[in-house]
């Protein structure tokens, strides 16, 4: 990642610092797009990553989850599993607040084979 590209990402961690969780996403997708022309897929899933943990905050949880799930996506493609494990973690517990404790169960049990 360049010095430029990481701008966007700054600006957007900057925001969810400052609570401000809708420019935090707008920067987070601006984010995203530029790493979708460069194709620089690590710049993406923290984008993807930002605009999660923006939405559950807003208390979008399905649009919470879909990103999550879309950085999980990115992770096995770039074989990334550092934080895989959190991130099961994360949609399992935004499953449990919309009370589908059975996927819940489902994404703490996937979480729960990346423990190192």
């Amino acid at each position: 990642m360049k010095k430029w590209d990481s701008v966007y990402l700054n600006l957007a961690k900057s925001c969810q610092q400052r609570e401000q969780w809708d420019r935090a996403i707008e920067y987070a997708e601006k984010n995203a797009q530029l790493g979708k022309e460069t194709g620089d897929l690590k710049l993406i899933l923290q984008s993807y990553i930002i605009i999660g943990l923006s939405h559950d905050k807003l208390g979008k949880y399905d649009q919470a989850i879909s990103y999550y799930k879309q950085a999980l996506s990115i992770m096995d493609e770039i074989e990334d599993d550092f934080k895989k494990k959190d991130i099961y973690h994360v949609v399992g517990m935004l499953y449990e607040k919309k009370g589908q404790i059975e996927e819940a169960q489902h994404y703490y049990e996937k979480g729960k084979v990346h423990l190192r």
